[in-house]
């Protein structure tokens, strides 16, 4: 160090300037009288000090800059999620106010005119807007609870009996078209979901009957001990190859004159999903439609 005179200085901790260098010094008296002198040039601590404090800074910067980002486009996918599912619930509430007015009006005209004149054929009306009532219920309680549904409430039933149900409640429209019912089903046992395969075999025989008005409609259930092989063929309206790619998605529908909610397939997409099953479609417009589902055994 430069010669300096530090006995002009009190015991204690110092920094002074000597020669431009900045020098930390420790003065101390011990006993005796004894001056124990400590002293260290600063000078490249303070560089170091600034390098560091300014490092610190720019970092502090830089992560201020990334959590701004972050948190816009995490808000920006929320908001985006939130308008989406807002507009799903807004078209379902449209099509379900459409879809139910229908119903309703069938039901309170054939009321009216039972008064007027009591005739079966009001009441069978009125039944039947019941029942179309009833499955769009049925329908939308089903989306709701989705998630429900993925942990299985398994029994042991024969598949033979749902698809017979279904057809049972779809009667009165069969013969209504005359349609001709094809039937090759294995007696198969399954221990699975019950609600699940009945969401399957309606939504697709109730699409079959709605959508063919002449010809014949197939079913056919088989078992390769591997996988539940169901097949629904008919000779109806047919699916536009344009709308084959998404005519699983929600509120889709081949033909909007028909009735129909627009749910039916996705239903059935849904809960094949659930049973880890596969779904294909091979359609021609005019000609009609065949559906393959794969479920594992």
């Amino acid at each position: 160090f430069p010669t300096f005179n530090f006995s002009n200085f009190k015991p204690g901790f110092h920094l002074v300037y000597i020669n431009g260098k900045k020098i930390m010094y420790i003065k101390s008296t011990l006993p005796n009288h004894l001056v124990v002198i400590v002293a260290r040039n600063m000078t490249k601590f303070e560089s170091i000090k600034k390098k560091l404090l300014s490092s610190f800074i720019l970092a502090l910067v830089a992560l201020s800059i990334i959590i701004s980002f972050t948190g816009f486009f995490i808000a920006k996918a929320i908001t985006n999620s939130f308008i989406s599912f807002m507009e799903r619930i807004y078209t379902m509430a449209l099509n379900f106010s459409h879809e139910v007015k229908t119903p309703l009006s069938i039901i309170s005209t054939n009321l009216s005119l039972l008064e007027l004149k009591p005739d079966k054929v009001y009441i069978e009306r009125i039944s039947r807007a019941l029942k179309q009532l009833n499955n769009l219920l049925n329908k939308v309680v089903f989306i709701a609870k989705t998630d429900e549904y993925s942990i299985l409430n398994k029994q042991t039933f024969i598949l033979e009996d749902v698809i017979m149900k279904t057809l049972n409640e779809l009667e009165s429209l069969i013969e209504e078209k005359t349609l001709d019912i094809r039937i090759d089903i294995e007696p198969i046992e399954i221990t699975s979901s019950w609600e699940l395969y009945e969401a399957i075999v309606s939504n697709l025989l109730e699409n079959a009957v709605k959508y063919t008005n002449q010809g014949y409609i197939f079913i056919s259930a088989k078992s390769n001990n591997k996988n539940i092989i169901l097949t629904i063929e008919d000779t109806g309206i047919g699916i536009p190859k344009n709308k084959l790619s998404y005519i699983t998605k929600e509120f889709e529908r081949v033909n909007i004159d028909k009735p129909g909610f627009g749910l039916g397939l996705f239903i059935v997409s849904k809960s094949v999903s659930i049973l880890k099953g596969k779904m294909s479609i091979e359609s021609e417009e005019g000609r009609g439609t065949i559906i393959k589902i794969l479920i594992p055994v």
